[in-house]
């Protein structure tokens, strides 16, 4: 019997060409631009991958007689993780035009096209009248956005299909999901042998490969790493460590050893990073499927682009129309992927960085002082033009579109200084003290790794405390419309003058420390309040 024939557009390291082999396709022909992910392709499989950039495709090189067309067209222009979403969109659209003529010259009995979850409203404005891809309008059947997670993906992966393709055939096989979580994945790679979390695939422990452990995360990263998930001035609040009990967060391209998107676990009393083995068996990818490349950070990259073969094995088994009844699970299928070549060297893991520029910039929420959506209290370093830097607290407030910066300098000095008591006059004076122990060229040292002494962070810590020992004095010093004047608040929406109502006690904590240490680190007096 004649196997099915499809096309592999943009295929990266054989997401595409994986899920299909499983599901009895023949990939005939794999398109690829970047030379690392197709040396991995090669690596896995025996069908020809040739470099090109699709964009320069000529329909003659195109073997005719497909059943199926398939790819995954660049999404960095289409990312909101790319320049906060303003990216080309009109650059990213070649790609997706060129992928819709494709399809239109091969005419295939299916199609899918996968994408970041933003490129459905694109593709649905642009197919539309008047949108620049109109003419390609009859070949589109299907626009949807899927958790992959809902077919037994171990990790929340929202991402758009579009093509034709018998889209409720695909969303029945969700009954058939077996569900697996972060911890699942990460016990499996320790055991020995190593069962996959995934596959009816066995190896030795010794036999697993791209499981080095990453270098544990120092102090600073760990820190750094909770301060931008857990109390983002902006974005929503994530979980740090990662949780095992559940589902991954989405596995990303760009992976940092600190940064928002990075998967962070607790590996006994370390903390650390995902190994490419475990970003890619999160992904789908079996425990035998091998990487080449420079580096870590070019497999990461590679993994983090690359479409689960879980997923694509799912929509070949929809292109064939295989009945619900008589899909084979993943653990349930045979299929057991041998790479037709071996690997080269391991690629060495990222390490912390020794020293970084003299201009680091540092930027945290004060602990206690953090009202979310964007309101809170923040020490950063600020440059002149020459000279050292400057270590101040900035108070922020506003809505999304329009945030105000407070200036806790003499002007709110001369604004606070009727507030007194004697227990309260004490500790803004300790306050003051305590500000100017640090000069702002050994804070700026020990921050870019030049010297050993009193961490930012500590300062950042130690401001958060003062913050909550003069709240715990104030005892309803202002009412609340007082402390909206002292920040010029009262023009503000009524949804934003309610959150700093509620919090005004602790606001004007805040002010007074805040104030405090900037008044005294810039005029170096430290009896300012005395």
């Amino acid at each position: 019997m004649t196997r099915p024939r499809a096309l592999d557009l943009y295929s990266g390291i054989g997401g595409w060409t994986l899920g299909l082999a499983m599901a009895g396709i023949d990939v005939v022909a794999s398109y690829e631009w970047w030379d690392q992910a197709i040396q991995t392709h090669e690596l896995n499989f025996g069908s020809p991958v040739y470099q090109k950039d699709i964009r320069g495709l000529d329909p003659s090189e195109i073997p005719t007689g497909v059943d199926f067309v398939v790819g995954s067209p660049p999404c960095t222009q289409f990312s909101f993780s790319n320049r906060g979403g303003n990216g080309d969109i009109d650059d990213g659209l070649k790609d997706i035009r060129k992928f819709l003529e494709i399809v239109e010259t091969t005419s295939p009995t299916f199609w899918a096209m996968e994408n970041v979850p933003r490129v459905a409203t694109i593709l649905e404005r642009e197919l539309g009248v008047g949108g620049g891809l109109r003419k390609f309008r009859h070949l589109v059947d299907q626009i949807t956005v899927v958790d992959m997670a809902d077919y037994g993906l171990p990790q929340r992966r929202r991402r758009m299909l579009a093509g034709s393709f018998p889209l409720p055939l695909l969303e029945s096989y969700k009954s058939r999901a077996e569900d697996k979580t972060l911890g699942d994945v990460l016990d499996a790679l320790t055991n020995d042998p190593v069962i996959d979390p995934l596959y009816a695939t066995r190896l030795p422990l010794m036999a697993l490969t791209e499981n080095q452990p990453e270098p544990a995360l120092t102090r600073e990263e760990a820190r750094m790493n909770r301060e931008a998930k857990e109390f983002h001035p902006v974005y929503n609040v994530m979980k740090f460590p990662d949780p095992r009990s559940r589902t991954a967060r989405t596995v990303t391209a760009l992976c940092t050893r600190v940064s928002r998107e990075s998967i962070i676990i607790r590996d006994g009393r370390k903390l650390r990073r995902l190994s490419v083995r475990e970003r890619a068996s999160l992904q789908g990818f079996p425990i035998t499927f091998q990487f080449e490349g420079k580096s870590v950070a070019a497999k990461i990259k590679m993994v983090g682009n690359a479409v689960p073969p879980l997923m694509t094995y799912y929509l070949a088994n929809a292109m064939q129309e295989t009945p619900v009844s008589d899909l084979l699970t993943l653990s349930q299928n045979r299929y057991q992927h041998q790479p037709v070549g071996s690997a080269t060297a391991k690629s060495a893991s990222e390490k912390p960085i020794g020293r970084f520029p003299a201009k680091r910039v540092f930027r945290a929420a004060v602990p206690n002082l953090r009202f979310g959506s964007g309101t809170r209290f923040e020490l950063v370093n600020v440059f002149p033009s020459q000279g050292v830097p400057r270590w101040r607290v900035d108070f922020y407030f506003g809505s999304s579109k329009a945030f105000r910066r407070v200036a806790l300098d003499r002007e709110m000095l001369t604004r606070l200084r009727e507030i007194s008591n004697d227990g309260l006059d004490d500790l803004l004076h300790e306050i003051n003290v305590w500000s100017v122990k640090n000069s702002s060229e050994d804070l700026q040292a020990v921050w870019t790794h030049r010297q050993k002494g009193t961490h930012p962070f500590e300062i950042v810590d130690g401001l958060g405390d003062y913050a909550a020992r003069v709240h715990s004095l104030l005892g309803g010093h202002l009412l609340n419309r007082d402390v909206l004047e002292l920040i010029d608040a009262q023009e503000l929406g009524l949804s934003g003058r309610s959150k700093l109502i509620r919090n005004a006690q602790w606001i004007l904590a805040g002010l007074l420390a805040g104030t405090c240490f900037n008044c005294a680190r810039h005029a170096m007096e430290p009896d300012l309040f005395t």
